[in-house]
Order: structure tokens, then C-alpha cells, then sequence
């Protein structure tokens, strides 16, 4: 296989900025009060009780899943600067979903003006309260340098908490810095350990880079048969690089 493949997919360090991932986070209200404490099942009074006690959990979700129509236009006009005003009403009342919307709406400039400084306050709001797509996005703002000084370490600080939580673009790109070097210090091994579990999630380059490193023996056994395994399955979830690599492989 030729090196300058090998070097091309090694090269790349994905900054991604997918605003649909928060459409997939945990639900903002616990599940014990969905399912254990479901208001149905109380008694006028207790149920009375709970509504006051979560009125604004309650807002703050409704103005999130209302703000998620706007911005798709699912049942309404799409409507930016609309779905802002409402992402905002449950991002101040603590919502983090809502939050991380609201962080990459200024990121992207949907509905209001580009504006890194307040992604980066938003996705930190996010991240604090635990979201993982919102660790892995403002991770990638200290990885940029956008809205902030660029710091490697503490990208791969957030990454790793969001890689523990099973994000998997955060999987792939901490295997990828510790691959590389780049604010951790080089591990061959939890590079490994990152990128398969992005590849068990069908991440196609992290299976690339994994089939790279079994070719070359990099971290691991060399293993011609599992770097194939590895990049066919890349080639199959349409990284055309790895098919690229695959059909060197192949013939």
C-alpha cells in the first residue's frame, strides 16, 4: 500500500459541526419522572404537588420540542429567529438540549448573527450540565480556536468526557489525538481503545484509521486480514478513501 494513503487518512482530524445531534441527547426530564414518578398515577393532590414543583421543568420542554418544530418546520413554517426565541426561554431556564440548539445556532449564524463567543457560552452551559454533544462540539471549539484561545488539552479533557458517555464523534477523535500526539500524550493503546469503540458504532474512519494501524502494526499485532475487515466495512459506510485503500489491499 502506498504511504501517501496511509498519511492521508492520519492527517485528518474531524471538526464537525452537526447541529442535529442534539435532537438525540438524553431526554431533559429524568426518566424516574417519566416512568416511576408519572404523574398519572398520583393521587389530585400529589399531582397538583408535582406540576407545581416542575412547572418549569415542564416550560422549559415545551419551548425546547416547540423551538425543534421551527427550526425543522415540522407542522409549522420554518422559522429561525423564531425557534432562537424559544431555544432561549428553555436555555434560561436551565434546559441543556435547548442550550447546546441554541450554542450552534450562533455557531452556524441560524436566526441570529455568527457569533463564536456565544456558542462557546452556550455549549459551555450545556456541557456543565453533562450533555455529550455539547462537550464534543465546544471540544472542537478549543481544538479550532474558534471563540476561544485553541487548547488541544482541554479539548481532549471535554472529548473524554464525552467519549466515556458514548459519543462516538468524540471516540473518534480522542483515538485520533492520542494517535497523533495532540494535547495527550501519544498512546498507541487508548488510541486503539477509542477508535474501536467508534468502530463498533459503525464510525467509518476510525475503522479507516484502524485498518491503517493493523496494516502497519502500529499500536498492535500486524493483521492483513483484520486491516481489510476494518477498511471494507469504511468502504461499506462510504469513506471513499478507505475504499481507495481497500482496493490497494485487495489487488
Amino acid at each position: 500500500m502506498k504511504k501517501s494513503s496511509y498519511y492521508l487518512l492520519l492527517s485528518i482530524i474531524p471538526l464537525f459541526f452537526p447541529i442535529e445531534a442534539f435532537c438525540n441527547t438524553v431526554d431533559a426530564l429524568p426518566k424516574t419522572e417519566k416512568s416511576q414518578n408519572n404523574p398519572k398515577n398520583y393521587s389530585e393532590s400529589e399531582a397538583i404537588d408535582f406540576f407545581t414543583k416542575n412547572t418549569d421543568k415542564w416550560k422549559s420542554t415545551n419551548n425546547f420540542s416547540l423551538g425543534l418544530q421551527y427550526f425543522y418546520g415540522d407542522k409549522v413554517s420554518k422559522n429561525y429567529s423564531r425557534a432562537v426565541e424559544l431555544f432561549t426561554q428553555a436555555a434560561n431556564q436551565g434546559n441543556a438540549r435547548a442550550q447546546g440548539m441554541l450554542g450552534a445556532m450562533y455557531l452556524q449564524g441560524q436566526g441570529v448573527p455568527q457569533d463564536y463567543s456565544k456558542a462557546v457560552e452556550w455549549f459551555t452551559k450545556s456541557a456543565n450540565q453533562g450533555n455529550d454533544s455539547a462537550q464534543y462540539l465546544l471540544g472542537t471549539m478549543y481544538g479550532s480556536g474558534k471563540g476561544v484561545p485553541q487548547n488541544y488539552s482541554k479539548a481532549a479533557a471535554l472529548f473524554t468526557k464525552s467519549a466515556k458517555q458514548g459519543n462516538v464523534k468524540s471516540q473518534q477523535t480522542l483515538g485520533l489525538m492520542y494517535l497523533k500526539g495532540d494535547g495527550v500524550i501519544q498512546n498507541s493503546s487508548k488510541a486503539i481503545k477509542w477508535l474501536t469503540s467508534a468502530a463498533n458504532q459503525e464510525d467509518a474512519k476510525a475503522q479507516a484509521i484502524l485498518g491503517l494501524m493493523y496494516y502497519q502494526g502500529q499500536g498492535v499485532v500486524k493483521d492483513i486480514q483484520k486491516s481489510k475487515t476494518y477498511l471494507k466495512q469504511s468502504c461499506l459506510n462510504k469513506y471513499q478513501d478507505a475504499c481507495n485503500v481497500y482496493k490497494e489491499l485487495k489487488y
